[in-house]
C-alpha cells in the first residue's frame, strides 16, 4: 500500500484525538500518554508502505493496545527474585 505524504496527514489528524484519548484514560498521565500516542505514528509511518492494510483506524489501535501493552510489562516488570 504505497500513502502519499497527504493522505498520511490526513490519517494522522483523524485519528490523533482517538489515540492520546485511549492512552489518557489508561494512564491518567499527560506525558507518558502523549509519548506513547508519537510512538503510535511512528510505528505506524515505518510499517505503513510495507504491508497491505484493510483498516487503518483498527490497524493504528491494534498499534496503540500493543504499545500500551508494552509499556505496563516494563513499567511492572519484578526486577528483583
Amino acid at each position: 500500500m504505497k500513502i502519499s505524504e497527504n493522505e498520511l496527514i490526513i490519517i494522522y489528524r483523524n485519528n490523533i484525538d482517538k489515540v492520546y484519548k485511549y492512552f489518557f484514560y489508561k494512564l491518567l498521565n499527560k506525558d507518558v500518554s502523549e509519548d506513547l500516542t508519537s510512538n503510535t505514528f511512528h510505528i505506524l509511518i515505518d510499517k505503513i508502505n510495507d504491508i497491505d492494510i484493510n483498516n487503518i483506524d483498527a490497524y493504528i489501535m491494534g498499534i496503540a493496545k500493543n504499545i500500551f501493552n508494552k509499556y505496563l510489562k516494563e513499567k511492572y516488570k519484578n526486577k528483583e527474585i
